[in-house]
């Protein structure tokens, strides 16, 4: 058996190097939209699985639709987490469309709850210590105003969020036009 003779040097030439480099400077900022992807994917479905904790003790058509749009929209984002990590560029678009469906998810709850909210649905239990404190009707517009105050939080996580993964298809498109398929290779060879 022979052993084979190592060669001086490096196979690879400068320009080599410099196409990794750059490859994964590029590769860096995809690696990290995918780990928010994932983050947010983790998120909405633990709130996913409360919820469900939620429909199961206090069944209502709301808290249903509530749990299964939780549970979509945290699916959709950790698939697309995993094409994002494929460097696929359409992933950025599902993301940020994923975020806008979040987005009015929230956004209709609490137009409803705001729409059907009244005094008279709360327990007489509750009802006269609420009313002593914070008179009959300002009750209603303190509930109006935290649920728009969600809605307006609500939009500027889940608008902020979509834009940031809109932008990021920019770079995914920039990674696959401008980097041989042979660094890419390499990269997500590493990263597994």
């Amino acid at each position: 058996m022979t052993t084979p003779t190592v060669q001086p040097g490096s196979p690879l030439t400068e320009a080599d190097f410099l196409a990794v480099r750059l490859a994964e400077k590029r590769h860096r900022s995809i690696k990290f939209a995918a780990r928010v992807a994932a983050l947010s994917a983790v998120s909405t479905l633990g709130i996913a699985a409360i919820s469900l904790i939620i429909t199961i003790l206090y069944f209502g058509f709301w808290s249903v639709v509530v749990t299964i749009g939780l549970t979509v929209i945290g699916v959709v984002e950790f698939r697309a987490h995993r094409a994002l990590l494929r460097i696929d560029p359409a992933a950025c678009r599902t993301l940020a469309l994923n975020q806008l469906a979040f987005f009015a998810l929230i956004a209709v709850y609490c137009l409803w709850q705001m729409i059907t909210f009244s005094i008279n649905d709360l327990p007489a239990d509750y009802r006269q210590p609420i009313t002593d404190v914070y008179g009959r009707g300002s009750l209603p517009m303190l509930v109006n105003g935290f649920y728009l105050l969600v809605i307006v939080l609500s939009l500027a996580y889940c608008g902020g969020l979509a834009l940031y993964y809109y932008t990021r298809r920019r770079h995914v498109e920039a990674f696959v036009r401008e980097t041989p398929d042979w660094v890419r290779r390499q990269l997500l060879e590493l990263d597994r």
